[in-house]
Order: C-alpha cells, then structure tokens, then sequence
C-alpha cells in the first residue's frame, strides 16, 4: 500500500471495491500512469465462496505454481478453477465472527505486464469511488 490510496469499482458490477495505491496527487485528481506493481493488493469482495464478508490480500510472489501449491496443499491452500492460473488462495483463521480473510498467493509471472498487473483495467473501466 502506500500512504493514500483511491478506491475503485470492478468493471464487471460485482460489489466488490478494489484499492490501488496513488500517490498524493493521483489521490486528489485521478490515477493516470500504469505502471507494473499497481495491481490491487486490498479489497472487500462478497462472493460464492463465502457466506460473510471477505477481505481479501494479494500477495505478490517470486514462486512457481508448483512451490506455493507445495508450500499450501489442500486443504490449506485452494484453488479457484477460474482463476488457478494466478494465484493460490489461503484462508486464514481469526477470532472475528462474520468476517473471512484470504491471503491470494499469486504466482511469478514471466508474461509482459497486462492491465491487471497496472490497475489499468480498474481505473479506466471500473471507475473511482469517492
């Protein structure tokens, strides 16, 4: 994260906001430069794999598929089938009632960096939430 950060929607209408790190400037107007890193590394998500509230981290790694499904095997460690290319979810265990936090493991990648890697397709087609 970094010291402000903007809110954004995701652009294909689930409820669920996204934080993309901005600097002062980019906080007070908006986010207009992509660089590789500004993916999202925070966000609140409702979904089907949970009945509460998630919040979920991402977790940028330098690991292979193979060395976090290693490192977290099931049932520690799940993979959704949409998403098993990216990154391996762990759930972790907390006192608070009504809430579940996941940490999203993702994987080293050695592709070019794409919208998702820059926040790019969360600013332009999602949109900012004030």
């Amino acid at each position: 994260m970094s010291k402000e950060s903007n809110i954004y929607k995701y652009p294909t209408g689930e409820d669920w906001p996204f934080i993309l790190p901005a600097t002062q400037e980019e906080f007070e107007s908006d986010i207009e430069s992509f660089p590789a890193g500004r993916e999202p590394k925070f966000e609140v998500v409702y979904d089907k794999h949970s009945p509460v509230p998630t919040i979920q981290v991402d977790i940028e790694t330098n690991l292979s598929r193979k060395n976090v499904e290693e490192l977290f095997p099931a049932p520690y460690g799940v993979s959704f089938p949409d998403l098993a290319d990216y990154f391996r979810t762990v759930y972790v265990y907390h006192p608070w009632r009504g809430l579940s936090i996941r940490f999203d493991m993702r994987f080293k990648s050695d592709d070019h960096k794409n919208d998702w890697d820059t926040g790019k397709w969360l600013v332009k087609d999602g949109g900012r939430i004030k």
